[in-house]
């Protein structure tokens, strides 16, 4: 899979219909954080929107080495936004648990993506 997958504006705003009826329940049942929703989906967006142009520079250097790197360190990120989320004290282990689940999750599914992408690529 060498191609840069576009996303139409069709397919784009089907996605922020499933926004809307948050909203809408959200509203409905007078929870009260619509603002927060909004905000959130704005950040989302300018991050897409961002990290779509830093993977096609990414990708187009074609290096392992520079694609492994920008992989630990995302993968670093979503450990650091796990653990910082946790507002009770979390055992050693149970940290080496969430690590090694975070890493190998992700792995596994970038390798399958990765074969499953094209037949006729060798894995070794």
């Amino acid at each position: 899979m060498s191609e840069i997958v576009e996303i139409g504006p069709w397919r784009l705003l089907s996605a922020y219909f499933f926004l809307l009826l948050l909203l809408s329940f959200i509203k409905g049942q007078s929870i009260g954080k619509e603002k927060e929703i909004l905000v959130s989906a704005l950040r989302m967006t300018v991050q897409l929107i961002l990290m779509g142009y830093v993977l096609v520079y990414i990708f187009a250097q074609n290096c392992l080495s520079v694609t492994l790197l920008v992989f630990f360190i995302m993968v670093f990120f979503a450990i650091r936004n796990i653990f910082g989320r946790v507002k009770v004290p979390v055992k050693k282990r149970l940290r080496r648990v969430i690590m090694l689940s975070m890493v190998a999750g992700t792995s596994l599914t970038i390798f399958y993506f990765f074969a499953a992408g094209d037949p006729h690529r060798t894995l070794v």
